[in-house]
């Protein structure tokens, strides 16, 4: 089965996607928007007045009808209807439900992909303490109006469990930094860095083709799974793919064994496995094996390399 070179490359590194971050509340500050957030911030403040209001009719049109919520507790309601199911059920057992939005990123992917960051807090008649918990929410574009496709909720803030994320993914550390690969399709930048909170590792992967111009191609979070007491990844594609991964480390040398799975934009499932060997000082290798595209198997990856791109040195005026 053929893949598209760029894609076929980027779905042996992991299938990989986002988590949010999760760290200390304060409190909300004033955002200024440019033109491109503007109305992804008008459509966020939209629906928290629509969730304010358990208006779940109105709340419909804010979710894609494929949209995925994952919540704080590992739950997965896939579809709008079982997300609007999920609200209603919140309404019904929590009167006087409210809820406000931290807004802390808007980060627009490409003209119909945006990423929002930030926290939720919500509170009952029942209960006025406010419960915190960070999420992360893709947003897409379809018939000129903005819906939320992916959205990902993590431990609550007041938790101190989450304070264990930054222990167990600290042999991670090593990989942190820009990292280049020479492919015959493109030139790829794989950025990694820490999250504010360090608690969660951010990559960002910039594909540059012949016209000199890089642009992202796809954006992942690796963070602890604390349902399954595992390293996992998140990776969302600029195109709508996504898919996921669990990571283990190698008991020879340095490195990572990643098991994924993911959804392509058209539709088609694709899995795999993928060993990350780390041995050598400044490159990576990749191999990629046991992969398959609807079922059907795909031959094994060229073993590719990553090589560390040294940090630029400030100029020296003189």
């Amino acid at each position: 089965m053929h893949l598209n070179p760029i894609r076929a490359m980027l779905l042996a590194v992991i299938f990989q996607i986002g988590l949010s971050v999760s760290y200390g509340q304060s409190t909300p500050s004033v955002k200024v928007w440019n033109d491109q957030q503007k109305p992804v911030a008008e459509s966020i403040e939209r629906y928290t007045a629509a969730f304010n209001k358990a208006d779940t009719k109105l709340l419909t049109s804010f979710f894609s009808d494929d949209a995925r919520l994952v919540t704080v507790d590992g739950e997965i309601y896939e579809g709008r209807e079982a997300i609007l199911g999920l609200f209603s059920e919140g309404f019904a057992g929590n009167p006087g439900l409210k809820m406000t939005n931290d807004v802390r990123n808007i980060r627009l992917v490409s003209e119909g992909v945006a990423i929002e960051e930030g926290f939720s807090v919500t509170t009952t008649e029942m209960d006025k303490k406010p419960s915190t918990v960070a999420y992360h929410v893709v947003h897409v574009k379809r018939d000129d109006r903005w819906q939320m496709f992916d959205i990902f909720e993590t431990a609550p803030v007041e938790d101190p469990a989450s304070e264990s994320h930054t222990e167990k993914l600290a042999a991670l550390d090593s990989i942190v930094g820009e990292w280049v690969e020479e492919t015959e399709a493109a030139t790829v930048h794989h950025i990694v860095r820490w999250s504010p909170s360090h608690r969660y590792l951010l990559i960002d992967y910039r594909a540059e083709t012949g016209s000199g111009k890089a642009v992202t191609v796809s954006t992942q979070r690796v963070g602890w799974d604390r349902k399954s007491r595992s390293i996992r990844s998140w990776l969302f594609e600029e195109d709508g793919g996504h898919g996921t991964a669990v990571w283990t480390p190698e008991p020879v040398g340095k490195g990572w064994k990643l098991k994924g799975e993911a959804v392509l934009a058209d539709g088609r499932i694709v899995t795999g496995t993928t060993v990350m060997d780390a041995t050598r000082p400044g490159q990576i290798q990749i191999r990629s094996y046991d992969r398959t595209a609807d079922g059907e198997q795909v031959e094994d990856a060229t073993i590719r390399t990553l090589v560390r791109k040294p940090p630029t040195k400030p100029s020296v005026k003189k």
